[in-house]
C-alpha cells in the first residue's frame, strides 16, 4: 500500500515538473515584441529567471523599460 502510494507521489511530480516545462518553454517562445512595454518586461524578466533555473550562468538583471 506505502508503495502504491510512493508511485502515485512521483508520478504526480513528474507530471507538475512537465506540465512547469511546457509552460515556461511557452514563456520562452513568446514574441514580446508586440506587447505593452510592462508586460514585455515581465516576460523578459520571466525567461531570464527560466533561463538561470536551467543553469545558464548570468547575472539576472531587471530591464527597465522607457514609457516614453
Amino acid at each position: 500500500m506505502l508503495e502504491k502510494q510512493a508511485m502515485m507521489i512521483q508520478q504526480s511530480q513528474e507530471k507538475q515538473e512537465l506540465d512547469m516545462i511546457e509552460k515556461e518553454e511557452q514563456i520562452m517562445k513568446m514574441d514580446i515584441s508586440n506587447l505593452d512595454p510592462i508586460s514585455a518586461v515581465y516576460f523578459q524578466n520571466r525567461k531570464l529567471e527560466i533561463m538561470q533555473k536551467r543553469g545558464f550562468n548570468f547575472q539576472l538583471t531587471r530591464f527597465i523599460c522607457c514609457l516614453m
